[in-house]
């Protein structure tokens, strides 16, 4: 797998705990000292983050690390299932969405 793959994936993976939590960009980023931008470029895999950034905002979860660590290894193991899982969740969510 190449590395913007990779970026990608573990981004999407963060991303999706971070939902799930039901916490936002902006309380997430708050939480962990870092920009929205810098958490938005994260999670869409468009840039390198620093490993310190990625600590923090993995503290700014409130939830164990090894949970976010833990899904991003699930995504990395198969990511063309992971991500075809992914865009199914997310298009179902964006029905829920609109339909209310």
């Amino acid at each position: 797998m190449d590395t913007e793959t990779t970026k990608k994936i573990m981004g999407l993976a963060f991303k999706s705990v971070r939902e799930e939590l039901g916490i936002s960009h902006s309380t997430l980023a708050e939480r962990a000292g870092v920009g929205v931008s810098c958490l938005r470029h994260f999670e869409q895999g468009t840039r390198n983050i620093k490993l310190k950034t990625l600590f923090a905002l993995m503290h700014g979860l409130r939830i164990p690390m090894e949970t976010v660590f833990n899904a991003m290894e699930k995504a990395l193991k198969n990511p063309e299932e992971w991500l075809a899982e992914y865009e199914l969740r997310a298009s179902q969510g964006n029905q829920e969405k609109f339909s209310k």
